[in-house]
């Protein structure tokens, strides 16, 4: 086990609060900049590094005994996610469910859209992925922190960018103790290193602030990056957690390659027989399908 795997495993241990995780899936009208690999397939089930991206998302969360709940939220049909959620449940060992909304509600307001589901059994926070990035997510410490941070609402994974690539981002501005100051969205000019990776943990209480912007607001879509997030950093009730690990956004083919190859680094290290089959020697970091012969 790597010194990060200890320490994760630690603070998992630690953590007693009840928790519950979505991961925003989209759907179909979405990832075109995906093509031609979104072709025959949804996009979070796009194969890298051997499994379904979204699989990476599960695999870790599942990880954090805390969380009992899984939820896939967009609005593709159903139909397509019912093997995968069938086999992840026996893998995982976690409940996981697709929720499929009527038509695209926004990354905020599906949530609200499914309140009765996700608040069920009251959880303490739930955590909010985004599907289309990837890393190695401190998910554990993610849950250690927002339970420090005892005035927090919600608490955004950050990680740091160059000012040219900051402004393809939700730029955010941190004080020296993780509030967020500022939160804007695709800046026209540099505001932060730190960029929103897409990771979220939230109080219940954000769900009903959701509730809040879609009855006060004409739009079928209420989003996180432009609505919500804002409007917490102005009440100095959102935090951020820095990360030094690696992340990525995969909303292109070619980001892809890049997710790839650090999957297989990291599985290579930490586990490197998930890559292949016990009679099979690697080398480099490559998977290796079992059905090859």
């Amino acid at each position: 086990m790597s010194r990060s795997d200890w320490g994760d495993a630690q603070l998992a241990s630690s953590v007693t609060m009840t928790l519950k995780a979505v991961v925003l899936v989209g759907g179909a009208q979405k990832g075109t900049r995906f093509r031609p690999l979104s072709l025959q397939l949804p996009k979070p089930l796009f194969p890298i590094a051997g499994v379904p991206l979204i699989e990476h998302h599960i695999e870790q969360l599942s990880k954090l005994g805390a969380i009992t709940e899984i939820y896939l939220l967009g609005f593709y049909p159903a139909k397509y996610f019912y093997d995968f959620i069938q086999k992840c449940m026996e893998t995982y060992s976690i409940k996981i469910k697709y929720l499929e909304e009527p038509e695209a509600l926004g990354t905020a307001c599906g949530l609200y859209h499914f309140r009765s589901i996700l608040l069920e059994n009251n959880p303490n926070a739930i955590f909010v992925l985004n599907a289309d990035v990837c890393g190695d997510l401190p998910i554990a410490e993610m849950a250690h922190e927002l339970t420090m941070k005892h005035n927090a609402h919600g608490l955004l994974l950050t990680t740091e960018a160059t000012r040219e690539q900051s402004i393809n981002y939700g730029s955010v501005v941190i004080d020296p103790n993780g509030k967020v100051l500022h939160y804007v969205d695709k800046p026209t000019t540099f505001v932060s290193q730190y960029i929103s990776c897409g990771v979220y943990l939230l109080r219940a209480s954000v769900i009903e602030r959701i509730g809040r912007a879609c009855n006060c607001s004409d739009m079928k879509q209420i989003w996180f990056e432009t609505e919500i997030f804002p409007q917490m950093a102005s009440e100095s009730v959102l935090y951020a957690l820095n990360t030094k690990r690696w992340w990525s956004q995969t909303k292109t083919a070619a980001a892809v390659l890049y997710a790839n190859r650090h999957y297989l680094r990291l599985y290579h290290a930490s586990d490197p027989l998930r890559l292949c089959h016990d009679r099979a020697e690697i080398v480099g970091d490559v998977f290796i399908d079992p059905t090859a012969e």
